[in-house]
């Protein structure tokens, strides 16, 4: 479904952000470990990845992972899931947070 909606965008050249995040869930929620944050006390959290185009407003990739793994582990084959499903589309500005600041991510071509 992201190939096809990206696929008939008339846009070739996209701005890309990538963005973590925590979400707290409380009681005992699947996939919810605790965390390493601030929030970990609370209950459980997950860390949120995802990738928007800036130029749509759209989402064009969101992975979870369990609140106590690092928000930077698989940052590499997040942002290659995210290409694949944009398909032939080209990212002219790449927008990331401290996440994705890992010496691999930064590194790699």
């Amino acid at each position: 479904m992201y190939r096809w909606f990206f696929g008939n965008l008339h846009i070739v050249h996209l701005t890309l952000d990538l963005d973590s995040t925590v979400m707290t869930r409380y009681g005992q929620q699947q996939c919810t470990a605790r965390g390493y944050t601030i929030h970990a006390n609370r209950g459980g959290i997950l860390t949120i990845l995802m990738a928007r185009v800036a130029d749509t407003r759209m989402i064009a990739n969101l992975w979870l992972h369990l609140g106590n793994i690092h928000s930077a582990n698989n940052v590499l084959a997040f942002l290659d899931d995210s290409l694949d499903k944009l398909g032939s589309k080209r990212v002219a500005l790449l927008r990331a947070d401290s996440a994705f600041s890992d010496q691999a991510f930064l590194n790699a071509e």
